[in-house]
């Protein structure tokens, strides 16, 4: 339905609909609506566009959620969206009439929508691209085949030849506990996840699995469902994350009188109808009553037969917010287990895994000062390797501490929030190209190979996994996220140029600094 609706026409219903959400937003936050603009539509993302950091603050910290799933009833697919800054867009704009006046409520000092029935969202304009070159051909962005290609890959795994989702149950086939590379840190939940894998329902239900970005919780979601039918085949297993638990429940529900009873019996066959529900990022339902509402009926009948289920989440379930007492209550009443930050001699273990994986030949001593330097998570510990790997490779010597210690010297872990909103404004900018020029439909060589590093560096700078990053990035499949990290990758490897930009990038994104500061 989507690709019937302009950017503008979708906004214009979802603006209306926004506004009938119990939006707990202040006068300032509530007057930064009219300053928020839908430029473009690809695939199943949408682009908005404001005119200031504030703006686009408040989007993505107090709107998210709500927009996510408005755009998502509104175009009757799952939908996701970017924020691009463009200080010009309200002079562009400047005729359009001010949005619906807001008023404060004497109750809880919050600001609610008016009931003023001419509210109507501001009218958008497209914008033109400021690059007039003459578009080259290009078809290297072609994925490699699919059926090669990983969906998800978590941070504590290493590589694997055929990394497939399975298209019944989601999970990854090769996210199995033979890989996950245990120590003091994670040996605990990954003990109690095997035990969980082998007896269903019978000892820890639910288990509740919780620790930081990239620390391996999906892995262990994974290995628990394949372990688990390798044991029984005969099992019903479905992984989902809570985005897609709540896109799907949207869809259902916003479909017609006539086939929403259909779709409904569809979607808790989906997730009733199973042996084993493992849920991740179970922390992103907070503040979606009618997901809640779904997500609370479904743990209660399939814990009420005996089945098992398996969360994970980056808190523990007591520091869970916008959830309701009840759930948290069944949450906490099975078994809660952390995932800590990996130890020195893990990460080690990691990189050493992840070198003979990869065919580097690198001594002890270097692995050791990748582990001191690198404390965040895995994926960054194995973006690291990947740098001093590059630059051996590209300087034509063997892999040595001095040489890593050069390699590393700006590589520093950040304090700053990264977004993939930032890193295609950043890439933008560093290509000089536009915002829609990355996130469109555009194949020429020149946006082919940006829209590939900022794929690269979606996935080596946040915690998104392949398929939330090609959503992001127009609606792509993860093979083509998957190929682009690849390429990339053995780019570094060869070409001096690509190995600058991966290094500029990465250190001017964790600075937060544009190239012009």
């Amino acid at each position: 339905m989507a690709d019937m609706m302009d950017a503008a026409e979708v906004w214009n219903q979802s603006y209306q609909l926004l506004l009938d959400q119990p939006l707990e937003l202040t006068l300032r936050e509530m007057a930064c609506l009219s300053d928020i603009h839908a430029t473009n539509i690809f695939g199943t993302m949408i682009v908005l566009t404001v005119s200031s950091e504030s703006t686009r603050t408040v989007v993505e910290k107090k709107l998210h959620k709500a927009l996510t799933s408005i755009f998502s009833q509104v175009t009757g697919q799952p939908m996701t969206y970017v924020v691009q800054i463009d200080p010009h867009i309200l002079e562009q704009n400047e005729a359009t009439p001010a949005s619906p006046a807001a008023h404060t409520s004497p109750v809880n000092n919050t600001v609610t929508p008016s009931a003023a029935p001419e509210r109507t969202a501001p009218v958008h304009h497209e914008q033109v691209s400021q690059h007039s070159s003459v578009p080259t051909p290009v078809a290297d962005e072609s994925p490699v085949p699919a059926a090669v290609q990983p969906d998800i890959v978590s941070s504590a795994m290493m590589d694997t030849p055929a990394n497939t989702r399975d298209a019944v149950t989601h999970l990854n086939k090769n996210a199995i506990f033979d890989n996950f590379v245990p120590g003091e840190s994670n040996q605990f939940a990954k003990s109690i996840a095997f035990a969980t894998a082998e007896r269903p329902g019978m000892e820890y239900n639910p288990l509740f699995i919780y620790g930081g970005s990239g620390l391996g919780k999906t892995h262990l979601l994974n290995a628990i469902g394949n372990q688990a039918l390798l044991i029984n085949p005969n099992l019903k297993v479905r992984y989902t994350n809570s985005e897609e638990f709540t896109n799907e429940l949207v869809i259902a529900l916003g479909n017609n009188a006539s086939s929403r009873r259909a779709e409904m019996v569809e979607f808790n066959r989906r997730y009733r109808g199973v042996d084993i529900l493992l849920v991740d990022d179970v922390q992103f339902i907070a503040g979606r009553d009618t997901t809640v509402e779904a997500f609370f009926n479904t743990f209660n009948e399939l814990y009420e037969q005996g089945k098992q289920i398996v969360l994970a989440s980056d808190v523990p379930p007591k520091n869970l917010k916008g959830l309701p007492d009840r759930l948290i209550s069944r949450f906490s009443q099975g078994l809660p287990v952390s995932i800590d930050p990996p130890s020195h001699e893990l990460r080690v273990a990691i990189l050493r895994m992840k070198a003979k994986a990869q065919h580097i030949d690198i001594p002890m001593d270097v692995l050791n000062l990748i582990a001191e330097k690198v404390t965040e998570n895995v994926r960054v510990l194995e973006g690291a390797l990947t740098r001093i790997s590059a630059m051996a490779s590209l300087s034509n010597q063997t892999i040595t501490k001095s040489l890593a210690e050069q390699t590393l010297k700006d590589f520093t872990n950040s304090t700053v929030e990264i977004t993939p909103t930032n890193i295609i404004s950043f890439v933008a900018q560093y290509y000089k190209l536009t915002f829609e020029d990355i996130v469109g439909s555009s194949r020429t060589k020149n946006v082919a190979a940006a829209r590939q590093m900022a794929m690269y560096l979606s996935r080596e700078l946040t915690s998104m996994s392949l398929v939330d990053i090609g959503a992001t990035f127009g609606g792509r499949d993860h093979s083509t996220v998957m190929h682009a990290c690849r390429k990339i990758s053995s780019e570094m490897q060869e070409q001096q140029e690509t190995y600058t930009a991966v290094t500029k990038l990465t250190n001017q994104l964790k600075q937060n600094r544009t190239f012009a500061e």
